[in-house]
């Protein structure tokens, strides 16, 4: 894996599960990780993991939130090289006809 070697990549999603592994995993291989999440909790703990990666707080469906990280990433580190959008959400379990617009509207801003 020398090819990942101190280039940079950022994870949404990055402070459970699937994300977070990824996170980890590039970090372990020698990338610069910039982990993106909504929970600065978790986030924090993560951080903690490696010195390789740096956690932002970032709600993935606010636009203009997204555009600041970039340029503060690309003006900080240059270049991205691997970008990893996992950050997800399933819903409510319900049958569809359950489902009201707000919800809708809240899992397609994410996904």
């Amino acid at each position: 894996m020398q090819e990942l070697a101190e280039k940079v990549a950022v994870v949404t999603g990055a402070a459970s599960g699937i994300g977070r592994a990824l996170a980890l995993k590039l970090a372990a291989e020698g990338m610069h990780v910039i982990a993106a999440d909504v929970a600065p909790d978790e986030l924090d703990t993560l951080s903690t993991s490696s010195r390789r990666i740096q956690t932002v707080v970032l709600d993935v469906t606010e636009s203009s939130a997204c555009q600041s990280i970039a340029e503060r990433i690309f003006t900080q580190h240059g270049a991205v090289h691997l970008l990893i959008n996992n950050a997800g959400v399933i819903g409510r379990f319900a049958p569809i006809w359950d489902q009201d617009p707000d919800d809708w509207n809240w899992m397609l801003s994410v996904n």
